[in-house]
């Protein structure tokens, strides 16, 4: 006697339906990433900034539902030498997550942006680090300037390990190393913005084209598994399938098991739960299975139709089924060509001014050096001759001192004559003793 046994199993179709409140900030999937992020923390940052790249940081991990069975969350920082800050399975719920950013440190160096990618690929994606195999993998590189070394050879080896890899720059980043890093297409892998303060403006965009990636990704990975038939020589294959109660985002399916040679056994002990990894996997097998069924139907309907003879168009009366479901997202076309520049834009307002630096310590006085060896050189022409002075005339002087008495001057010659005088008078007695009356010539006397 041959006993038949009716199995029955409900399978969630594949969708790209988002569940629960529509929110631009959240990601709602079923699917699961482990997300790694790369911080810049070189000096041409600064504390302050810093303190922005933190709030960035914040925003982007309530962006995602975060748990040791959901989506995790790594990070790691660089300058000169990168490091790890935490692991993938570091923190299991998303206020722990968002408590270490609240504490990251700011690390301060050099820009060595290809060291650090090679280091997340040796260091980060890794079993020992928490990352899972079959779970799509996010690189989240934010950056503020060009890179020191090449980052071209560490960016390649990321993508070739699976890696999606997204860049942020701010400021004075280099806009084509920023899409030599980003997977394809350039275009929401590639974000620049002008200043730390306006990061929130792309929080929004980055963490929608993340969980769609993430969504993206998932599907590929579970459409790649091998699915293997489980058939022995002893066994045949199920038959009797039927496709029932299909709705938007289910359907069940029925079927007879394969025919077996030997009685059927006891029925075995309850097994323990299994992890999640484990139920992801079944989850993909289980959906395989799905559209293979579906596609054994579909060409058992087909052969049906075929043998049907054809009848008078007249004769046939057809009935419009139900609509198909929407189909799948395709994959994104090639890059189109650049387009032309764009007008330029209105100069931006000033920033505020920076913090005055600390003085730095002053340098240590040099050696004197010794004297210069040289020869006299030879004596220059003449100069031109000046211009003529202009005199003025000075005050008097004080009078001078009386000079000496002089020799006494040679005698001088006799005057003439003078006229003769007028007669004198005397009388008797005042003349006595006197030639009175007697005339005296006194013309020889001269």
């Amino acid at each position: 006697m041959v006993l038949w046994r009716l199995f029955q199993i409900q399978i969630p179709c594949l969708t790209r339906e988002w569940t629960g409140e529509v929110d631009p900030f959240v990601c709602h999937t079923e699917a699961v990433a482990d997300i790694v992020i790369l911080v810049d923390g070189s000096w041409s940052i600064g504390r302050i900034n810093f303190r922005l790249v933190r709030l960035f940081l914040e925003n982007l991990v309530n962006a995602f539902d975060i748990g040791i069975d959901k989506t995790r969350i790594g990070l790691a920082q660089y300058s000169g030498d990168p490091r790890i800050e935490w692991h993938l399975n570091a923190y299991t719920t998303k206020d722990t997550v968002i408590d270490a950013v609240k504490n990251l440190p700011y690390k301060g160096g050099n820009t060595l942006t290809g060291l650090a990618l090679t280091y997340i690929l040796e260091n980060s994606f890794k079993p020992e680090s928490g990352s899972r195999p079959g779970v799509p993998k996010i690189g989240i590189l934010i950056t503020d300037g060009k890179s020191q070394d090449d980052v071209v050879p560490p960016a390649e080896s990321l993508r070739d390990a699976g890696v999606e890899l997204f860049a942020v720059g701010v400021k004075n980043a280099d806009e084509n190393e920023l899409q030599s890093i980003a997977s394809e297409p350039d275009e929401g892998h590639v974000y620049n913005v002008a200043d730390f303060s306006i990061m929130s403006s792309i929080v929004e965009g980055l963490t929608k084209i993340v969980c769609e990636q993430v969504q993206h990704q998932d599907k590929e990975i579970k459409t790649k598994l091998p699915l293997e038939p489980i058939e022995t020589p002893e066994t045949g294959a199920p038959s009797d399938f039927l496709a029932s109660e299909v709705t938007a985002n289910s359907f069940r399916v029925t079927w007879s098991p394969a025919p077996g040679k030997g009685p059927a056994g006891t029925k075995g002990d309850k097994g323990e739960r299994g992890d999640v990894q484990s139920q992801a996997v079944v989850r993909s097998i289980a959906r395989q299975v799905c559209e293979q069924l579906i596609q054994s139907h579909l060409s058992r309907y087909n052969s049906v139709l075929n043998q049907i003879p054809s009848q008078p168009a007249a004769a046939v009366r057809t009935v419009a089924g139900p609509p198909g479901e929407p189909g799948r997202r395709g994959l994104p076309g090639p890059q189109g060509d650049q387009g032309p520049s764009g007008r330029p834009g209105f100069p931006g307002t000033n920033g505020q001014n920076g913090l005055a630096g600390e003085r730095g310590l002053s340098g240590v006085k040099g050696e004197r050096g010794s004297h210069g060896v040289g020869s006299q050189g030879p004596r220059g022409p003449p100069g031109a001759p000046g211009l003529p002075g202009e005199g003025r005339t000075g005050s008097q002087g004080p009078p001078g001192r009386p000079g000496s008495q002089g020799t006494p001057g040679r005698q001088g010659s006799p005057g003439s004559g003078g006229p003769p005088g007028s007669p004198g008078y005397c009388d008797q007695n005042s003349c006595m003793g006197y030639n009175v009356g007697a005339q005296r010539d006194y013309g020889n006397d001269y």
